[in-house]
């Protein structure tokens, strides 16, 4: 989340009454605004799916929807900058354009964009201004752990959609890091009774085609479209499905809103859909996790075939092809190291899993684990025997001869928890490297925890060689090496 010093700017456009606005707050925002407010017929200023931005924008763009007495409605998320823009309305309301889950209003203090450093001294202007905008419903306790129980810059006070989702508290998580479960719920206030929305009916909204839900995927636009996607469900239905159950909801997905995917698996019959979710990357991951993972069938890896009604299946083929390509462009680089991968987080040894703040610097070694560098890992992957290379970053482009693992890096305290995805990790490292006694070799988007959990896990599964790359695709990068389009087919968790 960003309430910083510096952004980029919003994308705006003008529907009839109706401004609507999306992206990061900044750049030549105050301009913008001022220039789309001298067009009378505006009174409602639509906020889609906004992460923040700058603060002074915010707290300036606020004032000027005030002083135009406009109203607000929040379209999907719109925290930190953006949460003071929908402040500044008259009347504040939430709409049904997006799922009820992924609707919220998120608060929290002010932090430099630059280096994420929090900025305390420029908390009592938010402060202000939610005094003004909440009136008599203002909660002193609540707004000031929004604003200074923050552990790092991604601390947050999240005020759901509660009009569709009434079993949904308000909740304050200190840290992007705190788990769900140390999370501070306010179980008895709500949006309408703190004074952030005005009124407890939904907006129905058309949104503009630059506001829809994006169809990127792993960075990617997706704008081959299948002929016929009725048929093509169909088909799946019967080659795929065993149950009726099956059969059903895999046809059920022509008549369903975006965002919503399918994927089906790469041997025997199965297949995994999801529906309703904030983006297409969102719903792809949700049907390979369901199709990896169907009750009481042994786990397989899935190849996700179609989201929304793009055709999905020449992303794979393409990506075949790609990691080839960049493989053999690969050279080894002059340096041992890249982006301090070999310093940072002490000199012990990790034993046990991370849970907490799992992005925090690991140490420089995992028990049973050999930690390898830039260099010597590209002289690996270009040897005549490399080895098997598994991601679990996520990111959108990968080491070229690398499958990726979804969420692989994540541990739990809770036994049946832990228990559950040690199993879910385990079936799928299997199936995308088979040969347990071959060097494996675990990484992530940089140092932390995550990609040492992994290392630690594989080892803990019976692999015989597990090499952690601790530098991961920061270091990677850095090196300027040459990287390849990730693909979804295993999803952990």
């Amino acid at each position: 989340m960003l309430l910083s010093l510096h952004a980029h700017g919003m994308t705006l456009e003008k529907r009839g009454h109706q401004l609507f606005a999306t992206d990061i707050v900044g750049g030549d925002d105050w301009l913008n605004f001022n220039q789309a407010f001298t067009d009378p017929a505006i009174d409602t200023v639509v906020l889609v799916n906004s992460p923040g931005g700058s603060l002074w924008d915010g707290l300036r763009i606020s004032k000027l929807i005030a002083n135009k007495g406009y109203n607000t409605v929040a379209a999907g998320s719109c925290s930190s900058a953006c949460s003071l823009l929908f402040m500044g309305g008259k009347e504040r309301r939430f709409s049904n354009a997006f799922d009820p889950g992924w609707t919220y209003i998120g608060i929290h203090g002010a932090h430099n964009g630059s280096d994420g450093s929090l900025q305390m001294q420029a908390n009592p202007e938010i402060y202000a201004l939610l005094k003004t905008a909440m009136g008599t419903k203002f909660n002193a306790s609540i707004v000031n752990t929004a604003l200074y129980q923050m552990d790092d810059s991604n601390g947050l006070m999240v005020v759901p959609d509660n009009i569709r989702n009434p079993r949904a508290p308000i909740f304050h998580c200190k840290s992007g890091q705190t788990l769900p479960k140390d999370c501070t719920p306010y179980p008895d206030t709500d949006a309408l009774s703190l004074g952030v929305i005005t009124h407890n009916d939904l907006v129905t909204l058309v949104l503009p085609s630059a506001f829809q839900p994006s169809t990127q995927l792993l960075g990617r636009a997706q704008t081959v479209l299948l002929a016929n996607p009725a048929a093509y469900l169909e088909a799946v239905a019967q080659q795929h499905c065993i149950s009726a159950r099956c059969k059903d909801n895999v046809t059920a997905l022509q008549g369903l809103d975006d965002s919503k995917a399918l994927a089906v698996r790469d041997a025997g019959a199965g297949a995994g859909w999801s529906s309703k979710q904030p983006s297409i990357a969102n719903a792809v991951l949700a049907a390979v996790y369901s199709c990896n993972h169907i009750l009481d069938r042994p786990v397989q890896l899935c190849t996700a075939e179609m989201a929304n009604s793009f055709d999905l299946r020449h992303f794979y083929t393409e990506a075949e092809a790609e990691h080839r390509a960049k493989l053999a462009q690969l050279q080894v680089p002059t340096e041992k190291f890249y982006a301090s991968e070999e310093f940072g987080g002490g000199f012990g040894t990790a034993q046990v899993y991370r849970i907490e703040k799992p992005m925090d610097m690991p140490l420089m070694q995992v028990q049973g684990v050999q930690t390898v560098g830039t260099q010597e890992l590209a002289r690996m992957l270009k040897s005549d025997t490399p080895p098997a290379a598994i991601d679990i970053s996520g990111a959108e482009e990968t080491i070229p001869s690398t499958s990726t693992l979804f969420f692989g890096g994540n541990a739990f305290d809770a036994p049946e928890l832990a228990s559950a995805f040690h199993s879910r990790f385990t079936a799928l490292l299997k199936l995308l490297a088979p040969n347990a006694d071959r060097p494996l070799v675990i990484f992530g988007n940089g140092r932390n925890w995550l990609s040492a959990n992994a290392a630690l896990r594989a080892r803990q599964a019976g692999y015989t060689h597990v090499l952690w790359y601790r530098g991961g695709m920061e270091a990677w990068k850095r090196a300027d090496l040459p990287s390849a389009l990730t693909t979804v087919r295993a999803v952990a968790n």
